[in-house]
């Protein structure tokens, strides 16, 4: 089995998600995982929306998510994910498609996630938590 389909399997993925690459990386504090993911989607693909609304794709946003820990190392996933534009003949604004690992904005996997908040239960302590998962405590 290929290390990419044993981590998409890992990860849940599904299409239009796969992972195509898994690397050890030196980051800036150290050893880290890195699992790139890509989106295989069509060109012409609009997310759904209100009538009277245009949809074009616009860009790609490369975003980084930390995830739980492979072994001792910091693992996290990257992926360049498609942001389109909404036209409403009034306004405009653009969104970022959304992805089944993480809430939009976060910087966390919902695994990841849901982590810290079990080790805010047990511990109570903000800082505590930060030093065991080896972030910063106003990320916590």
């Amino acid at each position: 089995m290929r290390t990419e389909h044993f981590f998409a399997q890992l990860l849940q993925l599904e299409k239009p998600y796969s992972v195509s690459s898994v690397k050890y990386d030196q980051g800036p504090k150290g050893q880290i995982m890195s699992v790139a993911v890509e989106i295989e989607i069509e060109k012409d693909y609009r997310p759904p929306t209100e009538p009277g609304v245009k949809v074009s794709r616009h860009d790609v946003e490369k975003r980084a998510w930390r995830h739980l820990d492979l072994f001792q190392y910091p693992c996290y996933l990257h992926c360049a994910v498609p942001k389109f534009k909404y036209d409403d003949g009034h306004k405009q604004w653009y969104k970022t498609m959304e992805v089944p690992w993480a809430r939009a904005q976060s910087g966390f996997t919902l695994l990841f996630e849901h982590l810290v908040m079990s080790l805010l239960e047990v511990h109570g302590c903000p800082a505590q938590v930060a030093q065991s998962i080896k972030e910063y405590p106003q990320r916590v």
